[in-house]
């Protein structure tokens, strides 16, 4: 696949004026175009892998809203396509990440700015050479875009709904895991309790950006705070991360580098747990049910209002 200059048209939002599920499927299927187009751009390895990634998290986002409406069968298929994507791309993106981070550490303590720079060399080594592995890898590239096009042909298969209950069920789903993940984080905030967490939480910040239309004075304001606490999160882990790096370095150069990190990372880190833990807890403030009720009436509303 030879992909154009510009990449295909993807808004990830619905239109007030269409019907909700045609919506989510075209929104789907968008991502899903949005995604392979960056998987076969010829330019900018690190930046189309970067967002081939957020495409496809986008598309699973919207598969949670859809699974009661397609099938348990259907969406695990989809989900499944969709998540072996990414994961075959993780790599790539976590190596970027890495020297990302540390990038931002030693601009918050310029005195580190010396004894990171053998470990900002070894990072910078590491991720070229993935990226070479990535550029060299074209057949397993157009492997994986061929199996995104079996999520499109999936979702052309189905039959036209026009239920939308289905849909807040899928809400109610994703907001109730990151409630209990929530309260699994307060009364034991380990790193996997914040990862589990931190998905949840960029699954409903998804749905909610594409449910804003209901009533947007609202609905924006719950969407702006789900990506505060969505960034929060991702620094949180990508610190994470580094800390599981630099624990395992060998070279004596580079341990001392890492040595030297430790405290600003892990004030930092903690620093982050605080605030996301706080903000979470308005985030999360209603039961799952009562969320979910509130969303529909939003979207009750909107429907009467258009008669």
């Amino acid at each position: 696949m030879n992909p154009s200059h510009a990449p295909p048209a993807a808004t990830f939002a619905l239109s007030p004026d269409e019907a909700m599920m045609f919506g989510l499927r075209r929104v789907a299927n968008e991502q899903i175009n949005l995604a392979v187009w960056h998987l076969n751009a010829q330019t900018d390895v690190d930046l189309n892998i970067h967002e081939a990634r957020k495409a496809l998290k986008r598309t699973r986002a919207v598969l949670r809203l859809l699974r009661d409406s397609i099938g348990d069968k259907t969406y695990s298929t989809a989900n499944i396509l969709c998540r072996d994507a990414g994961r075959y791309l993780s790599p790539l993106r976590i190596s970027a990440v890495l020297d990302e981070t540390v990038i931002t550490l030693v601009d918050q303590s310029p005195a580190l700015k010396d004894a990171a720079q053998p470990l900002l060399q070894a990072l910078q080594r590491s991720h070229r050479a993935r990226m070479q592995q990535i550029s060299e890898h074209h057949d397993t590239l157009a492997e994986i875009s061929e199996r995104l096009q079996q999520v499109q042909e999936l979702m052309s298969a189905l039959p036209e709904f026009s239920d939308t209950m289905p849909v807040f069920r899928g809400l109610r789903r994703t907001y109730r895991r990151g409630y209990h993940e929530l309260q699994m984080t307060l009364a034991d905030p380990a790193a996997h309790h914040f990862h589990l967490w931190r998905k949840r939480v960029k699954y409903l910040r998804y749905q909610m950006q594409l449910l804003t239309f209901l009533w947007p004075p609202q609905m924006q304001l719950s969407h702006e705070q789900l990506v505060i606490l969505s960034q929060k999160l991702g620094y949180q882990h990508d610190l994470v991360d580094l800390e599981v790096y630099l624990q395992q370095l060998s070279e004596p150069a580079l341990q001392i580098a890492a040595a030297r990190l430790q405290a600003p990372l892990l004030r930092q880190r903690r620093q982050l747990e605080q605030q996301a833990l706080h903000l979470g807890r308005y985030v999360y403030a209603e039961r799952p049910n009562a969320f979910r009720n509130r969303i529909r009436t939003y979207y009750e509303n909107h429907t009467l209002a258009d008669e």
